[in-house]
C-alpha cells in the first residue's frame, strides 16, 4: 500500500483518463499506418505501435498506484505536529529564508509544487515536531538546520 492524499489519488485518476484518450488515438494511428500497406518497411506503424506500446505501460503502471493507493485521514492526526499531509513552513537558519513543504507520498512527490516525499530526509526530520522546534538533516550541500514556523493541514481540503 502506498500512502497518499485525496488529491494525489483524483490527480492519478485523472492521468488516466488522458491516457485512455491518448490509447485510441494511438490505436487510430495504428489503424491509419496499416492502410499505408507494405509492413516490413512501414516507419508510420512502427512509430504508432510503438506508441501504442507506451501509452499502454503507463496505463498499466498508473493503475497499479491507484491500486495500491491508501487514503490518507486527516482526521485521525495531531495537527499541532508534523506528519504526513503537512504543509510545513520552516526556516532556513543559513540563509533566514522562509520555505513551505508538503509532505505526501512518493507517487505524488513533486520538487517543482513543493511537495516532497515522506520517505525524503527533510520530511524524516520534521516529522512529529510541532511549531518552534528545530530539525536537523543531511542535504546534497551538507549539513541543513531548520526552524518550524507554521504547520497547516487545510490545503488538504482545498487542493
Amino acid at each position: 500500500m502506498a500512502l497518499m492524499t485525496e488529491y494525489g489519488f483524483h490527480k492519478l485518476k485523472d492521468e488516466l483518463i488522458a491516457l485512455e484518450k491518448e490509447e485510441k488515438e494511438a490505436v487510430e494511428a495504428v489503424v491509419v499506418a496499416r492502410g499505408f500497406g507494405d509492413f516490413s518497411e512501414n516507419a508510420e506503424l512502427e512509430a504508432a505501435n510503438s506508441w501504442l506500446e507506451r501509452t499502454r505501460k503507463k496505463m498499466l503502471e498508473t493503475v497499479q498506484k491507484i491500486n495500491e493507493a491508501e487514503l490518507f485521514n486527516v482526521a485521525v492526526v495531531d495537527k499541532s505536529r508534523v506528519n504526513f499531509g503537512a504543509q510545513v513552513e520552516v526556516e532556513d537558519e543559513e540563509t533566514g529564508k522562509n520555505v513551505v513543504y508538503k509532505i505526501v507520498g512518493e507517487v505524488e512527490a513533486s520538487v517543482q509544487e513543493g511537495k516532497i516525499s515522506v520517505q525524503s530526509p527533510i520530511a524524516k526530520a520534521l516529522h512529529g515536531k510541532e511549531v518552534g522546534a528545530e530539525c536537523v538533516f543531511n542535504a546534497p550541500g551538507g549539513e541543513k538546520v531548520y526552524t518550524i514556523k507554521k504547520i497547516d493541514y487545510s490545503w488538504l481540503r482545498s487542493a
